[in-house]
């Protein structure tokens, strides 16, 4: 790879963008040139409004995979990362495998064919270990694809939710591991140390005590009242508690801690309110998007896995 310009992404279904957060989490130093392929309206404006804001590197969005122009994009991104529509492999769903209409792999199988990135990684739910993953493994070996794959949860790095994942991680036979997008003086991808070695790792334990590295680990209610001062819990609000770990809400079932915001809280009109009018969207972006954390343990965990020095 030529290491004078930023690494270039192909972002299919990107959600929230939670792969590309995962990848500035990893090379931290390096720049990059996003172009987005989003079909959900309220997700195209969510990516527009981080690019307007300049925290996403965005320079297009295409509405449709399937419209896509990849043979126009040939040898034009390093990188082609996805989290393809999981309904046709979900035990939550009818579990239709190829028959669903939203089956989108032989769709991206293609456009790798034609874009061929040196560097594919893909995020789904677990149920795509039972359904469809060889089909997905045998056409990234028949493009000349090296592959690891395996499940990773949120829960592992101290969230309150499993939210177990399968990633899948390939590179071309081609890719030059001299090469890179990274700004090192080695001419290699500037990867950034692994924050989560040496953190406390709760995994999947049942007590509501979720890592709050940044504090004392307290719980505190949601109305602030946590036994700190007013200017302690300020220096906690404006960032000058450090800590190495990153910071997660309560289980549900725990009392929250001051700084989340309530679940439900008490509407003029009598009753409940439950947020914006937009909540409904924004709970499913979250629900169909990629913890960046665990994509990033994912990637390092993989990478290593193939033996690529980045």
């Amino acid at each position: 790879m030529d290491n004078t310009r930023d690494i270039r992404i192909l972002s299919i279904c990107t959600g929230y963008a939670g792969l590309e957060l995962a990848f500035e989490r990893i090379f931290p130093a390096a720049g990059f040139k996003i172009v987005a392929v989003e079909i959900e309206s309220y997700a195209c404006a969510n990516l527009v409004a981080k690019a307007e804001e300049g925290k996403l590197a965005l320079e297009a969005v295409y509405p449709d995979v399937r419209s896509f122009p990849a043979e126009k994009f040939r040898g034009c991104f390093d990188i082609v990362i996805a989290g393809y529509p999981c309904q046709p492999f979900s035990n939550a769903g009818l579990q239709r495998g190829r028959s669903d209409p939203r089956h989108l792999w032989p769709v991206i199988r293609e456009i790798l064919s034609e874009v061929r990135p040196q560097i594919a990684f893909f995020e789904n739910v677990r149920g795509h270990v039972r359904l469809g993953l060889l089909d997905v493994l045998r056409d990234l070996r028949e493009l000349g694809f090296t592959c690891e794959c395996g499940i990773f949860s949120a829960a592992e790095l101290g969230a309150s939710h499993r939210r177990e994942r399968l990633f899948i991680l390939a590179h071309s036979q081609q890719f030059r591991q001299s090469g890179g997008t990274g700004r090192d003086n080695k001419g290699k991808w500037s990867v950034c140390p692994d924050i989560t070695k040496g953190s406390e790792i709760w995994g999947n334990s049942q007590e509501c005590r979720p890592v709050m590295a940044h504090t004392d680990g307290k719980r505190y209610q949601s109305n602030g009242s946590s036994g700190q001062s007013n200017s302690q819990r300020r220096q906690e609000q404006n960032g000058q508690i450090t800590g190495s770990c990153d910071i997660w809400p309560a289980p549900p079932g725990c009392v929250q801690y001051w700084w989340e915001r309530p679940r439900v809280v008490k509407s003029r009109m009598g009753g409940a309110d439950d947020g914006p009018g937009c909540w409904v969207d924004r709970i499913r972006l979250l629900g169909n998007g990629v913890v960046p954390q665990c994509g990033e343990k994912a990637f390092r965990y993989l990478m290593g896995k193939l033996n690529l020095n980045l």
